[in-house]
Formats: structure tokens, sequence, C-alpha cells
């Protein structure tokens, strides 16, 4: 059985037309791109689309190239403008930049993607998928769940999301030995490490459900997945 969350999908879509319709000013999202990464263009591409659908100003804020310091710097200026209501770092950074204070620079009022503490927003992928288990009734209460991926952006808030509805999480990443021994005693699997076939039919017991929120590169395209299913 597939999981399909098109009609929760265009549901809260509307629903976010409907509220921005009653804002004033309009909302006005900031996204913050270091360097041309594919899987990273696609997603920003995604939201210019969906802000577009929904009334919400979106400003695309490319950078070739930059230092913390200077990342940081330029974050903390979009921060205090007053025509920004939210912004979005796009991740991942280049491996020289240090995450924790580009994520620490993002105004927690203004933190979108929940990254920071005290951020006023839960991070979206984690919540579109409690929302897509909880519409289809899959209790979380005491069911072992596997989350593969300790990203900052799913699998992280993911695991922190389950836990705090009562469910008993182990997480595990594609370096993980034996990821089979986990996956095979899970009730529910969340997988976004976003390498295409790391889960295997052999390693999934039967009435398992599945969430695929990983991106993947095949050939010169993007795979964008966020896919779902309950093997029976």
């Amino acid at each position: 059985m597939i999981l399909s969350g098109s009609e929760l999908a265009a549901f809260i879509k509307q629903r976010h037309y409907t509220q921005v319709r009653a804002l004033r000013p309009k909302p006005h999202l900031a996204i913050i791109q270091v360097g041309k990464n594919p899987a990273s263009a696609s997603f920003i591409r995604a939201k210019i689309r969906y802000g577009q659908d929904i009334g919400v100003g979106v400003e695309h804020i490319q950078i070739s190239r930059t230092t913390t310091m200077e990342l940081a710097r330029q974050i903390k200026s979009v921060g205090k403008r007053s025509d920004v209501h939210g912004i979005v770092v796009q991740l991942p950074l280049s491996s020289d930049i240090d995450v924790d204070t580009i994520i620490a620079a993002i105004d927690p009022r203004k933190d979108i993607d929940g990254l920071g503490q005290g951020s006023l927003f839960e991070p979206g992928t984690p919540t579109a998928i409690m929302w897509l288990l909880g519409s289809y009734d899959i209790s979380l209460k005491d069911k072992q769940v596997v989350v593969i991926g300790q990203g900052r952006l799913v699998g992280r808030p993911m695991a922190r999301l389950l836990e705090a509805a009562g469910a008993s999480v182990t997480t595990g990443d594609d370096t993980t030995p034996d990821l089979a021994s986990l996956t095979l005693g899970a009730d529910i699997i969340i997988t976004a490490t976003g390498q295409p076939g790391l889960i295997q039919r052999p390693m999934v017991a039967a009435d398992t459900v599945i969430i695929d929120a990983g991106t993947a590169l095949a050939g010169d395209k993007n795979r964008r997945r966020c896919r779902s299913g309950a093997l029976r």
C-alpha cells in the first residue's frame, strides 16, 4: 500500500494560501545559498514555486564563495531587514564553513527550518512526515522506529519528534555496520540519506511502514524523492 500525501499536501497548501491572503504585509522569505549544489538548487526551485502558489514572496540570495564569518554577517544583515519575515540557509554548506556558527546567526523568529535553539518553527520535512503518519492513523506510541540518516534537516529533528510522540527510536546511517539488524526489527523505517538502494527488500519485515525522504543524484539528473509505503 502506498501512503500518498497528495491530498494532505493539497489541503495544507490551500490552508496556507488562505492564511497568507489575510496577512499584511505579504510574507517574504529569503533563501541564502552558497555554491551551486544540484540537489539544493532543486529544493530551492520547489520552495520558490510553492511561495508563488500561496502568495509568499521568495528572494533567492546566491553566494558563490564565502567564509564562515562573512556568511554569518550576511545572515545577520538579512535578519535585520523589516521586509524579511523568514530565512532559510540552504544546506549542505561546504566543509570549510562552520554550520553551528551559521545556524546561530539566524534570528530564531525567522528560522523557518527550525534549526537553531529557540526557533519558533518546527523543521519542515520531519513535521510533514508526522502529518503523513497521522493522516493514516499510524500510531507511534511504543513503536520501534529506525531513522536512517542523522542530518540536521531531517534525521536529527525527526528522531526528536518521534521520541516526543512516544516511539522507541534507533538511529543509523550509511556507515552503520549490519544495518539490516536494525531495520528487520522496525515497525517504521524513515530514511533520509540520499543514497539510492541502501535499503533492500530482504532488510525489511512484512507490515513495515517505510518513509523515504531522501534526495539522490542519478546520472546527471536530480531525483527528488519522498516516497512512502507499507510492505504487506
